[in-house]
């Protein structure tokens, strides 16, 4: 079931027809709470530190909502090598557009590669802590791997070439049934 705004663990609602000409700037410093929901969420042992800074601002001359911000998080995953959490820290800027959905398409559909097209937005609310929530998921290591990785690799590998060769069994197989 997928939630709606406000309903994430994250949730930092701006109606989209409030923002000034100018746009405006927003500040989110993840709660306790929300960091340890958010963490259960994406699967990591924690979060213990999540802030985010930026700008709203309609694009000139343009129906395209942008979000800037810059994202700064201290999260404990768990190493594919060693199963062991480790802490690190991520300092990463995004930049998302949005379009209000039901603008009417009457022409030709131009896709410019060089730059992201607009998500559709649903209504005029805009979940800034959900985008906040999503960029901290997608900027996270799939494989993450702690400070012990490499050694426990080597680790691994010397050993496994100092290892005797496992002798071949044989099974002999009998033609006859019985």
């Amino acid at each position: 079931m997928a939630l709606s705004v406000g309903e994430h663990e994250l949730s930092r609602t701006i109606e989209v027809t409030r923002v000034p000409p100018g746009g405006r700037a927003f500040e989110i410093v993840a709660t306790a709470a929300e960091r340890k929901a958010l963490a259960a969420r994406l699967r990591l042992e924690a979060i213990g530190k999540l802030e985010a800074r930026g700008r709203i601002a309609w694009m000139p001359g343009e129906e395209i909502l942008e979000v800037e911000g810059h994202i700064e998080a201290e999260v404990t995953q768990c190493c594919v090598v060693s199963l062991e959490p480790f802490e690190h820290s991520l300092s990463f800027s995004f930049t998302r557009r949005f379009t209000l959905e039901g603008q009417p398409n009457t022409g030709e559909v131009v896709v410019d590669v060089e730059r992201d097209e607009p998500e559709p937005l649903e209504g005029t609310i805009l979940d800034l802590g959900e985008i906040v929530a999503e960029e901290l998921a997608l900027s996270l290591d799939p494989y993450p791997r702690g400070p012990l990785a490499d050694e426990i690799m080597r680790a691994w590998s010397t050993s496994a070439r100092e290892q005797p060769p496992m002798a071949s069994a044989t099974t002999t197989v009998s033609p006859h049934r019985h």
